[in-house]
């Protein structure tokens, strides 16, 4: 019983960190011209997790020592982007684009391409992306992707963030 609280106190912690901020009444009728951040931060390196990680958490410390001096995927799922001109930071801002350019909620908004003339700035975060099994010792792999998107108004205060993801658990 005792490890089941802490299980649970484990996992609301950790919940915690992927928490959202709504976008208040007042911010949203102050938000008229967003600027969109042309950077998108992604790691350098795609995550990449198969049958070598698995190794390390069944065997402890013996385990991890063989699963670092293993050879992972990682770096050859990164170079094969490169090399293919696959940009994901830009797939996931584009995404972010056309939805707010569909929302309906966002209607009369203003992408505007001039950092001067905005009132509110979009950044887009991929903290995220890669390959990973489904689960144990499967076969079966799947991508994974987690997006992160904030507005700010002029004075750099947060008044907009969600993060969304995708796991290797999920069907598409």
């Amino acid at each position: 019983m005792k490890n089941l609280l802490i299980l649970f106190f484990l996992c609301m912690l950790f919940c915690g960190c992927a928490s959202t901020t709504k976008l208040t009444e007042s911010n949203y009728k102050k938000m008229l011209k967003i600027y969109i951040n042309e950077d998108v931060q992604i790691p350098e390196i795609a995550y990449y997790s198969g049958p070598e990680q698995n190794v390390g958490a069944l065997f402890g410390v013996v385990g991890a020592v063989i699963a670092q001096v293993a050879e992972t995927n990682d770096e050859l799922i990164t170079n094969y982007m490169k090399e293919n001109c696959i940009d994901i930071g830009g797939i996931c801002k584009k995404a972010i684009i056309d939805g707010i350019l569909k929302s309906p909620k966002l209607s009369g908004k203003k992408i505007v391409t001039n950092v001067e003339d905005a009132d509110t700035y979009l950044t887009v975060e991929v903290p995220i992306y890669g390959i990973a099994q489904t689960s144990g010792f499967s076969s079966v792999y799947r991508p994974l992707l987690g997006i992160r998107a904030k507005l700010t108004d002029t004075n750099s205060v947060l008044i907009w963030e969600d993060y969304e993801y995708i796991t290797q658990m999920n069907d598409g």
